[in-house]
């Protein structure tokens, strides 16, 4: 009988030690999955912020050809060039580039070639964007 208490102790002490690595082993999983979703949550924050950031920056260009073209329009003449925009609460830096070319037919006509390049943070940034728009403007005689 006491042949078989030892036998059954033995088999008991093993027993933990492989419920210790087997617990061991499930924590270091739980903790390299756990690792794995924090990463592409993070990456996905990220890039959501990314792609409002170039939204933003997009439509600071388009607000700029807007402003180039009226003034054209308005004016006859390119404002001064190069022009950098200020959008209230935004902050994107937007610059505006412009060049009259004229020609005669029976009248004078002008047309304005702009270039308008939106930018957010210091090119070679990892977080730079920018965003160029090159349009033609018919400014009349």
């Amino acid at each position: 009988m006491n042949h078989f208490k030892s036998s059954h102790h033995a088999m008991s002490y093993y027993s933990k030690g492989f419920s210790i690595i087997s617990t061991i082993f499930t924590m270091v999983i739980l903790a390299s999955i756990s690792a794995y979703i924090v990463k592409i949550s993070a990456l996905t924050h990220t890039n959501a912020s990314l792609s409002a950031r170039k939204t933003q920056v997009y439509y600071s260009a388009i607000s700029g050809q807007e402003w180039v073209t009226k003034f054209v329009r308005d004016n006859g003449v390119c404002p001064t060039s190069p022009t950098t925009l200020v959008i209230p609460n935004v902050t994107v830096q937007v610059v505006v580039t412009c060049s009259r070319q004229s020609w005669v037919e029976i009248n004078t006509y002008g047309m304005f070639n702009v270039s308008i390049t939106a930018s957010q943070s210091v090119f070679g940034s990892v977080d730079y964007i920018s965003q160029t728009i090159q349009d033609s403007v018919w400014g009349g005689p």
